[in-house]
């Protein structure tokens, strides 16, 4: 038999310590844990937030204000300091016109449909050749307001604050002066007939200015986003200069030259067309002429008689004994008294 040993009550003892819970926390003695567990805002808890903000706010107000005029400040006096920039822009049409005499192709283009057409126009807008010729016309490597635009005026911060706040009027400029007076000098361009080449030592010479032309110079299509077809045969120039009057005489002058270059191109066209079309009309009547001469020589060589009277002396006096019978047969036919009379 097997003894009987004593039950060790100490190992299943709880600890009751260890299983004590503590009671969940709750911010709002009213709120349930369901409601904050799926995430619902304690309002109480908000408005607590937001007053100890605007007692911050009502607390350090001076301090605020000051920083706020402060960078206020800086703001302005750095703008201030800042050169002003003017934009002047223009708008041109551009026509795809097709020029008959020139002759004509095999591929079918509809003007307007043409993109490499419109293209093109935009870098010949760009272009230096164009920028030269501006440059030429306008005289700008000698024109002071284009290059020193801030020469004759220098002001103080404190005068370009006032300016900004419209309560300080700059004297005019020299170039605002002359169109006051109205004795603006118009653009120099003419129409050349000829298309002349510039010299290098000129393209060299006139770099630096189209250059300063070209960053200075904007040439954007205008597109339509009223209708499905958003492209047009318009085109936005814009320049930008800190003189005004520069930035829009510049605009003007692109697209006089411009328009005064494409009206060069159809007369060159046209006066090369004519010149060939007068070549061309020699060249036949010469060929005319000598193709006359082998067929009059061919018909006396062979003894072909001419139905031409002017040129054949048979025909003639076919002619005038075709005349004297008639005559003849009208006599017979009058009265004899009056043949007496004849």
């Amino acid at each position: 038999m097997q003894e009987n040993k004593p039950f060790n009550n100490r190992a299943l003892v709880r600890n009751n310590d260890l299983l004590e819970l503590d009671p969940p926390y709750f911010p709002d003695g009213d709120l349930d844990y369901s409601q904050n567990y799926y995430g619902d805002a304690p309002q109480e808890n908000e408005k607590h937030h937001l007053l100890r903000f605007l007692g911050g706010l009502r607390k350090h107000w001076l301090l605020i204000l000051g920083i706020t005029m402060a960078v206020t400040g800086l703001v302005i006096v750095y703008e201030a300091q800042k050169p002003d920039y003017f934009v002047a822009e223009t708008r041109i049409q551009v026509n795809n016109e097709t020029n008959p005499a020139a002759g004509t192709t095999s591929t079918l283009i509809i003007p307007g449909n043409d993109p490499g057409y419109f293209t093109t126009q935009l870098q010949i807008l760009e272009g230096t050749g164009l920028l030269r010729r501006v440059v030429k016309t306008t005289d700008l490597q000698n024109n002071e307001a284009f290059l020193n635009p801030n020469k004759d005026q220098k002001f103080t911060v404190w005068q370009n604050v006032l300016r900004m706040f419209g309560l300080f009027n700059p004297p005019p400029k020299d170039s605002e002066k002359i169109i006051l007076a109205g004795k603006e000098k118009k653009n120099n361009l003419s129409l050349e007939k000829e298309s002349v080449i510039d010299d290098e030592t000129e393209v060299q010479k006139l770099a630096p200015f189209v250059s300063r032309l070209q960053s200075r110079l904007k040439v954007t299509p205008v597109k339509d986003y009223r209708t499905n077809n958003r492209e047009t045969r318009l085109i936005d120039i814009q320049f930008t200069h800190n003189d005004p009057v520069v930035a829009s005489k510049m605009v003007n002058a692109i697209a006089e030259t411009y328009v005064l270059q494409n009206i060069e191109q159809k007369v060159q066209t046209n006066a090369n067309a004519g010149d060939f079309m007068q070549k061309r009309v020699a060249e036949l009547q010469g060929l005319i002429r000598s193709g006359e001469e082998r067929l009059i020589n061919y018909g006396k060589n062979n003894q072909i008689i001419s139905l031409d009277s002017s040129q054949n002396t048979v025909v003639q006096r076919f002619a005038d004994l075709n005349a004297k019978l008639g005559q003849a047969e009208m006599i017979e036919l009058l009265p004899k008294p009056h043949i007496r009379q004849l």
